[in-house]
């Protein structure tokens, strides 16, 4: 399971946000090897108000059998929003190589855009 956690710290910058996957046993769903990314452990920089978690989703975005993150970030370049996409290795998320889209990398007016509010299937 994948959640977003828009209004997180990140040190002392506020509403940096973050996303956090949880893994599943036979038990059910446990706490227990969750991950959390940040703009540290991704890419950019935790900026105030960038409510990375916007938005996030698992899905096999490569097409190798595994889940991987997408993650929206609403508030990045002051409401411009984005997106990033991480991902997974060996069944856990990685933030290694982790892809970063902006409004101008897909074409579109990024003013003030929102881009990340949603993402899914």
């Amino acid at each position: 399971m994948a959640v977003g956690v828009v209004g997180e710290s990140i040190g002392s910058v506020t509403d940096a946000g973050m996303a956090t996957v949880l893994y599943g046993t036979s038990g059910g769903l446990s706490g227990a090897g969750s991950q959390s990314f940040s703009q540290n452990e991704t890419v950019g920089t935790p900026e105030k108000d960038d409510e990375m978690g916007s938005a996030v989703t698992l899905l096999d975005f490569d097409n190798d059998g595994q889940d991987d993150l997408g993650i929206g970030v609403r508030g990045e370049n002051t409401d411009d929003g984005g997106a990033q996409a991480l991902k997974a290795a060996g069944g856990k998320i990685t933030g290694t190589g982790a892809l970063s889209f902006l409004g101008s990398d897909i074409g579109a007016n990024p003013t003030d855009a929102w881009l990340g509010i949603a993402i899914g299937d």
